[in-house]
């Protein structure tokens, strides 16, 4: 890795220290890193193990370079668009040509004696600069407005369930562009290069969710609308590096689990909690306005013996806008927790998030609801967490569970402040 690469990659890593606040690298545990793991994943959502953060911070000896994915989705949680928008952004851009001494004769002397090669130097580096500025900057040619009144852009799922391909369709007669592309949603990693002479392009998604699809000119957003990629009732998966998930087959036995059949022949040991398992349901049911929301549902969380001991789960509402994400451990691991309301983020390292902790051994009701800005939980009937937010997220158009350990899930109910049910399932 050239050593401009690895500034660069210093100072991600150092305004990722600053956004945890959890103190010297040095002492971070493994447990630190699989929580690492998973607020990367919450925020970006991508997905790096443990064990590649562990070499990023030089924790584990690895003597290849991060893959581009890596470096992609480390730039994404500190609010870049990719790393190549980060290092363009990074005052490291910014070098400094060093200040020459001539403080007595013999260095004059030595100064005159070694001119050429120096100011050949200096040369060579004001034209790096130079070409540096032009490659982040100097662009592309300003789009009239004018050219952008008949761009259309729009979309067709071509089935339902995951994984889906998309089929966009645009036109782009007139618009003059050097280059043009389709982007997914707001990770720029999906992005594919599209030619204005056609008018179709087809995306695969693995992941169900909300999405803003953009249409690209240079780089201009010319058009974007909101995509919904469903599940077909209720999806089960497991997250892994690179963007395809583990699917999984759940069992129909008034529960939402993962099925007998497939833990016995597959390999990954849901109990050890090594992996993320996830259930969604997304655009199966009427989108519900956000501003007065009950989500109330039924949690366990088993694990296999000295093995995932916080039982760390995750409720989340998928809105149009943004998310409300609510953790849940064992008492001794509240610690770890992260809270996301709308446009709040709360941590348990530098917040009191105590009473979110609960044991998950057993099944366990909680509720998350919205009122007035203010997000509400409850535990087994008694409120124990208020926090209040200031952005709306949208209509709500999906459900998402996160567990480590084989997490189940029952009597889910989704309805409004006045008792309108969207979305009812697995009930006793």
């Amino acid at each position: 890795m050239e050593s401009r690469e690895i500034a660069y990659l210093e100072r991600c890593r150092q305004l990722i220290e600053e956004k945890l606040d959890w103190g010297s690298p040095d002492g971070w545990s493994t447990q630190d890193f699989e929580e690492l793991s998973d607020l990367i994943t919450e925020k970006t959502g991508r997905t790096l193990g443990a064990t590649t953060l562990k070499r990023v911070w030089g924790r584990v000896r690895y003597d290849s370079s991060p893959s581009q994915h890596t470096l992609d989705t480390l730039a994404q949680y500190v609010d870049a668009v990719s790393w190549r928008s980060f290092k363009s952004n990074s005052p490291y851009l910014q070098e400094s040509v060093p200040v020459l001494s001539t403080d007595s004769a013999n260095d004059a002397s030595d100064e005159r004696e070694s001119s050429p090669r120096l100011w050949g130097g200096i040369a060579a580096l004001m034209l790096a600069i130079v070409f540096v500025v032009s490659f982040y900057y100097d662009g592309n040619p300003v789009i009239a407005e004018s050219t952008l009144a008949n761009v259309q852009f729009s979309s067709r799922a071509v089935s339902t369930g995951l994984p889906n391909s998309v089929v966009f369709t645009y036109q782009l007669a007139g618009v003059d562009a050097d280059s043009f592309f389709i982007q997914q949603s707001w990770d720029a990693r999906l992005r594919d290069r599209i030619s204005n002479e056609n008018t179709e392009f087809t995306s695969i998604y693995y992941y169900p969710g909300h999405f803003w699809a953009k249409l690209i000119a240079n780089d201009t957003v010319v058009r974007e609308f909101p995509l919904i990629v469903p599940t077909d009732g209720w999806l089960g998966l497991i997250d892994r590096e690179g963007p395809i998930p583990i699917y999984l087959d759940l069992e129909d036995a008034g529960e939402l689990r993962v099925s007998e059949d497939w833990i016995q022949s597959n390999e990954p040991d849901l109990g050890s909690g090594a992996h993320r398992l996830n259930y969604f349901n997304v655009g199966s049911f009427e989108p519900l306005g956000s501003a007065s929301v009950v989500f109330r549902s039924e949690i366990k969380v088993e694990v296999d013996p000295g093995y995932s001991v916080c039982r760390q789960s995750v409720l989340v509402m998928i809105g149009q806008h943004g998310r409300i994400s609510i953790p849940f451990s064992i008492p001794g691991c509240v610690a770890e927790l992260y809270v996301v309301a709308g446009d709040k983020e709360v941590s348990g390292r530098t917040n009191d998030l105590s009473s979110l902790g609960t044991d998950l051994a057993d099944w366990t009701p909680v509720t998350i609801g919205v009122k007035d800005r203010i997000v509400f939980v409850e535990i087994d009937g008694e409120l124990v967490y208020q926090v209040p937010f200031s952005e709306e997220i949208g209509d709500i158009v999906g459900l998402r569970y996160l567990f480590r350990g084989h997490g189940q899930v029952r009597n889910v109910s989704l309805s409004d402040g006045t008792g309108n049910v969207a979305l009812e399932s697995f009930q006793d």
